[in-house]
Parts: structure tokens; C-alpha cells; sequence
């Protein structure tokens, strides 16, 4: 999922880049990290913890990254079951084990109770699919207005630095 936001005053904060690059990369870089650590807290509350809590330990902020006319930050996993966990899935037939090992460790349950009980969430997801979570989702909607005031900071902090002749 790309989320993109435009900051106010974008024109202008293209005529500041031209004069004070250096500063302006530094501002908009210290913003997009700290805006990054934030959706990394708030996706990281929406995620549904499972058998392990694997998934919500993986997603992490990573140090942004300067691009053609602005700057990137990123929050993600490497765990392929993120997407399916955040968007739910259509009606399938999971595999069974690792279904066990959740009912194991959630339920506490053992052997063919475990087992049982696996299979009923098989056939339920088999039935009905799954919801998502939204955690990405809801997670960035919960710090846009903290992501918005860090930028708008960004924008004064470079206007101050370059009215008192600091780059």
C-alpha cells in the first residue's frame, strides 16, 4: 500500500530546496523519520497479535529516503501473510498446521483437541474468508495530523533558519 501526502506550501518548499538544499533535505528528512517511527507505533497497536505476535514485532520503520523532489518514509514487514492479515481474504482453505500451532498457543489446547479446533477454523475461513485487520490502514489515518504538524514544523524551521542566515 502507497500512501502519499502533500505537504501545504509545496511550491514554496520547491524555492527553498533550490536555495538551501542541504538544510531543507535535513528538515524534511528529521519530519519523514520521525512521522515514519510514529505509523510504526500506531500500526504496530492495530495489529492482531496471534500465536507469536511475529507479525506486529516485524513492522518497522526504515530510514527514509531522499527521491527526485522529496522525501520517502516507510513502514512495512517482510512477512507475506501482512497483506492477507491487513486486507482479510475470500473464502479459502488454509493450511492446517499452522492453524494448529495458533490453537496450541492461543487456546491451549493439545494434541486432538488442538487439532479439532484447527479444523473448525479451517472450515469457518474455508466458509467465509477472513476480515482484515486495516492496521496499515488505520494506523497512518491515526498520525496523519501528527505527520502534518512534523512537515509543517519542517517548512517553519527552514524559513526560520534562512531568515536568521543559518543553513
Amino acid at each position: 500500500m502507497k500512501v502519499e501526502l502533500a505537504v501545504k506550501g509545496f511550491d514554496e518548499l520547491v524555492d527553498l530546496w533550490s536555495q538551501a538544499p542541504e538544510l531543507v533535505q535535513r528538515e524534511m528528512t528529521s519530519a519523514a523519520w520521525t512521522s515514519s517511527l510514529r505509523v510504526e507505533k500506531e500500526v504496530r497497536e492495530r495489529t492482531p497479535k496471534g500465536a507469536n505476535g511475529f507479525l506486529a514485532m516485524s513492522i518497522a520503520a526504515h530510514e527514509p529516503v531522499v527521491i527526485p523532489g522529496g522525501v520517502m518514509g516507510l513502514v512495512g514487514t517482510s512477512l507475506s501473510y501482512a497483506e492477507p492479515v491487513e486486507l482479510g481474504t475470500k473464502p479459502h482453505m488454509p493450511p492446517i498446521q499452522p492453524l494448529i500451532e495458533w490453537v496450541e498457543v492461543v487456546l491451549g489446547l493439545e494434541g486432538e483437541a488442538a487439532e479439532q479446533a484447527a479444523q473448525s477454523i479451517a472450515w469457518k475461513i474455508a466458509k467465509k474468508g477472513t476480515e482484515g485487520a486495516y492496521m496499515f490502514r488505520d494506523g497512518f489515518a491515526a498520525s496523519e495530523d501528527y505527520i502534518k504538524r512534523k512537515f509543517r514544523q519542517a517548512l517553519n524551521n527552514i524559513r526560520n533558519s534562512l531568515a536568521g542566515g543559518e543553513q
